[in-house]
Parts: C-alpha cells; structure tokens; sequence
C-alpha cells in the first residue's frame, strides 16, 4: 500500500472507530441501541443491531454481543433484512473465529445466521443481489459456491445498461424504462465485490470495472459528491458501500493511475462525511446535517442502522486479505448514458451532472410525490468541489399543493384532481462540445401521484399494498398518465469553461385549458449562489425564492406563479430564461 492510500485507509478507520465508540455511548451495554432521533430503540427489523455488534467487537468492547442478543431476543417475524444481517453475522463470526474467540460466542453468532430466513421474493433488485452475493458468502462446498457466484454474474448482467448502470427497478426491464438511482449502484458494486472475494473471476472484475466506470456520469471527484440522484439521496448507506469497494480495488489495483485516482475519490468523500459529523460521536446521514424530510431522508432511513452499517462494514473490512490482482483499468469514463438517462460534462472549473430524459419512480403513491427522477434535472453543479445547486426531492402531495416550489426541478401542473409534472421526455437529446453539455427534451406533463382509486380498485390497491408490497402500484409507475393536449419544452447548456448555465422553458399555448399551474418553470439553488441567478421573462409576479427541505443544505426555489393562486395553462406559447453565472 503506497504512503497516500495508507494515510486514507488510516483517516477512514480513525473516523469509524468514532462512530463505532458514539454507538457504544448511546446503546451503555444495554443493547437496545436507542436511536438520537426517533426517541426509540433502533428497529429491530432493521440491520443496526447485528452491525453494531460487528463494530463493537472489532473495537474490543467486552459488551458486544448486547445488541445482537437484544435482537435475537424478537420474535423472529419482527426481523427484518435477511441479506444484511446475514452480512454482519457472516464479518462478526470471521471475525470471532480469527480472533480466537470462545466457542459460545460463535455457536451465538452461527444461531443468529441461521435464523436469518430470506423471503420469497424481494421488490426492488437491489436485494436480490445481496442475497445472491450472501449466498456466495456463505456456500458449503466450492461447487455451491461457484454456482452462486454464477448467479450473481448473471443477475449483473441482466439488471445493468449497457454503459453498466446498476437497475433497481423493475425485475424485468423493458428497453429504456429503468430506475438507476445512485446509491444502489453502490451497494450492487459492493455485491460484486463480496463475491469476488470468495470467487475472484474475470467476469467479476470485468463487471466491477464497468461499473466503477459508470460513475463518470454521476460522480464529482473534486466534492465526493456521488448519490444525487434517486432514492436514498446522498444518504451515507450509498457512500459507505462505495468506500468499501474503493478501498479494496486501490489495494488490489495493478494499474498506478487507478489506484491515485480513486485515492483522490476516497479522500474526497471522506472530507465531506467528517463534516458531516454530531457532537454524540456519528455521522449525519446526509450532507444537510438535519434529520427527517428536513435533511432528504427517505421514511426508511435511521440514524442509528446507517452509522453501525458504516462503522461495521468499514471496520471489518479494513485489514481483508487480498484474494487477487485487479487487473482492470478504472477510468471513469463514461459521461452518456442513453438508457438511463443521465449525463455528466467535467472541467477545471467544475462538474455538471443532468437527468436528461427522466426515469420510472420507485415509490408511486397517491399521497407522496417522487420527483428524485425527474426529467430535465441538473441534480448536480460543483464548482471547486463546492455544490451549488440542489437534487430532486421527495414531497407529499399535500405539501406540494401548499408549497409546488418544493418540487425542486419539475413544474407541478394541477389538472382533474391530479398533480403532473416532468416524469419524463418523449423526445430528448444530448450533445457536448468539448467543456459544453447541451440537452433537450420535450413532451406532454405526467403524472406525479397515482390516481385516487374507487370502489373495487381502492380494494385491490389496499391488497397491492398488503400483499404483494406494492408491486402494482410500481407497475403503474412505469407509464403514468399524461396530461392529453398539453406541450411543454426544455433546453439547457451547461458550458463549465464560461461558467454558466442557461435553462430554457417553453410552454406550448393552449386556449381554454383546464390545468391550474402550481408552480412553473422552476430554478433551485443553493443560498450561496443565488444571487448569481437571472431571469429573462415576460410579465408575471416573480416571488422570492423560498427555502426547501433537501439532501443538501440551504436550497432555495424560485419558480414563476402567483404566491397566493394558481395561474391557468397559457393560451399564448410562454419561454423563460434562467442563466446561473458561476
């Protein structure tokens, strides 16, 4: 290991090993690991207990297995996510058994894994495929354990884009209409990598290698800004699997310019996690510093399980013996997806990253709005490693009727009872010209939120929800409803060597409509570079820009729209301007 990974490898422990002791603080011996935010011992269907565990004992604390007995201690129906605990009981008897341990702690650990039982089926890709790599993990006998690494090889290569883009949703994906939302690309490349440790292979390191290259079109080195866009936004679970691999490919790289390129990457996450420390000792869980909708957390996101999950798998997987060269080279080249939709542009002065053509959301309700997959989206703008505007955002469609501007990138356009806006483009393009990006799209409003459903609907909706996880409701979200008879247009040119983006808006006229525009031709940014926002528009009132809850700390909106009523669709064809100076 050359001087400047070891000094990451060594500033990465130092900041688990504190996360790792403000658990211990919080849970006093007691197990039940109270979580700082929600009052409550940390959920017990969740993974916090297991990788608390795990970091404890590779601290040395004498009460390590507490939280792990408080978990074995539910009944086993309240236990949840099979595949991670299966992880974190898989690294702690490693551990135990290296460590010389005594036999009761393993026989302890053993029970714990064996009662780790894997549902029948999971509803989003992500999890299939750490329960496939788990199998690779845990396998008797080599011919299981290839068997499973084959399946995991299979299962990477039926769920990525061509450019190597991980696919979360749907199963079984369908020419272009596939959800890539960052933050579980990272944990299908810490997939890969697990099971490449038990079974290095060629195909494994050729998968790795594409979709480490992948990132070029979501990632800003300069920042370690890397999970903003879809789900689970810039949350710490994404940038700790990512690390992981990081880590463990520049130590095991043969090529030098891959391993000081990603040593960069890894320094440069790391930076913005330390600032994302608390005083009791862990980790905001993104880069807002708040909790709750105030910091962009998803309902599913908890203090406590994200800081064991980073504490623990960063920990146990420090000192992990090389198992063979990786021989691949690692560029981060790719800068154009056109399946996923999303593209990047990079240069001295900073780094773009756009949502072109928009994507399928993962969670389509009647009651919340997912506009993380919004077409038309510059979810990403870093100037010296500094972001200057804000990604999509999670909104309930209540707040969104009282406050549209919270919508971040999308207009939000109310017609028959239902929210629309730009789930998506019929028609986009994507051109660069050296440090330039120029995109465009074009197409009717779709919907934000399902349809409220009636009589026998509302009744197979409610079984949807019960039974089958949602699975419907997903379904519907591949092709939502268009507003019909309705246009609308958008352009815009990042040039990173004249630091300036120019956004244009068109709304094709359209007399006698009856949609209700909530909000319209939208601008967020970041409250340090608003005033390098200007607007070139035709008469209308122009509010001040209103702060927004996000991932991202110190997002403004602006948008066009009266404050205090909708405003009809336009009988007359209307363009607005914004250009960002930076």
């Amino acid at each position: 290991m050359d001087a400047e990974l070891a000094n990451e490898h060594g500033r990465l422990i130092a900041l688990a090993e504190e996360v790792a002791n403000g658990l211990a603080r919080l849970d006093h011996g007691t197990g039940r690991l109270p979580d700082p935010v929600t009052g409550a011992a940390s959920p017990p269907d969740h993974y916090g207990h297991t990788f608390t565990s795990l970091a404890l004992a590779r601290q040395g604390h004498q009460d390590w297995d507490a939280p792990l007995c408080h978990w074995l201690a539910q009944p086993a129906g309240r236990r949840g996510h099979a595949p991670f605990n299966r992880l974190a009981l898989y690294l702690l008897h490693g551990w135990l058994q290296g460590s010389g341990n005594a036999s009761d702690a393993l026989a302890l650990v053993e029970s714990a894994g064996r009662d780790c039982v894997e549902p029948a089926r999971y509803a989003s890709n992500n999890w299939v495929m750490l329960a496939a790599a788990m199998d690779v993990l845990d396998a008797p006998t080599n011919a299981r354990a290839d068997a499973a690494a084959a399946r995991v090889t299979e299962l990477a290569s039926q769920w990525t884009t061509a450019a190597g883009a991980f696919i979360d949703l749907p199963r079984k994906p369908v020419g272009s209409r596939g959800a890539t939302p960052l933050a579980y690309h990272h944990k299908y490349l810490l997939c890969l990598w697990l099971a490449r440790r038990m079974r290095p292979s060629a195909a494994l390191d050729r998968l790795l290698a594409r979709g480490l290259n992948w990132l070029g079109v979501a990632l800003d080195e300069t920042g370690g800004y890397c999970g903003g866009f879809g789900r689970s936004t810039h949350a710490l679970f994404g940038d700790t699997a990512l690390l992981v691999v990081l880590a463990g490919v520049a130590r095991e790289t043969e090529d030098p310019g891959t391993r000081s390129r990603i040593t960069g990457i890894i320094r440069a996450i790391r930076q913005r996690l330390e600032a994302q420390r608390r005083d009791d000792g862990l980790l905001w869980l993104t880069p807002a510093r708040c909790s709750g909708a105030d910091g962009g957390w998803d309902g599913y996101m908890f203090l406590t399980v994200y800081n064991a999950w980073f504490a623990g798998l960063t920990l146990a997987m420090q000192d992990a013996p090389a198992v063979a060269p990786f021989r691949e080279v690692v560029d981060f080249g790719v800068d154009h997806d056109p399946e996923a939709g999303l593209a990047s542009v990079n240069g001295p002065r900073g780094t773009a990253l756009v949502s072109i053509r928009g994507q399928p959301p993962q969670g389509f309700s009647r009651t919340q709005a997912e506009c993380r997959y919004v077409a038309g989206q510059l979810y990403h703008l870093g100037c010296a490693g500094q972001p200057l505007v804000p990604p999509g955002a999670r909104v309930s469609a209540d707040t969104l009727l009282a406050t549209p501007w919270l919508a971040t990138w999308t207009p939000v356009v109310e017609a028959g009872g239902l929210l629309y806006g730009c789930g998506d483009w019929q028609t986009s393009r994507c051109q660069r010209d050296g440090e330039r990006l120029i995109v465009t799209g074009a197409g009717q409003p779709t919907a934000l939120v399902s349809p409220q459903e009636r009589g026998a609907r509302r009744i197979l909706a409610a079984l949807d929800w019960r039974f089958l996880g949602g699975r419907l409701a997903r379904r519907k979200g591949q092709s939502p409803a268009a507003l019909i008879g309705h246009e609308w247009a958008w352009a815009m040119s990042v040039d990173l060597g004249a630091g300036q983006v120019v956004i244009t808006w068109t709304l094709t006229g359209r007399a006698g409509s009856d949609a209700r525009c909530l909000s319209l031709f939208p601008a967020p940014v970041l409250d340090h570079a608003a005033a390098s926002w200007s607007q070139r528009v035709p008469k209308g009132e122009w509010p001040e820009p209103e702060p927004m809850p996000d991932a991202i700390p110190s997002a403004l909106g602006w948008w066009r729209g009266m404050r205090h009523r909708p405003v009809p669709w336009p009988a007359e064809t209307t363009v607005v301007e914004w250009t960002l100076a930076f």
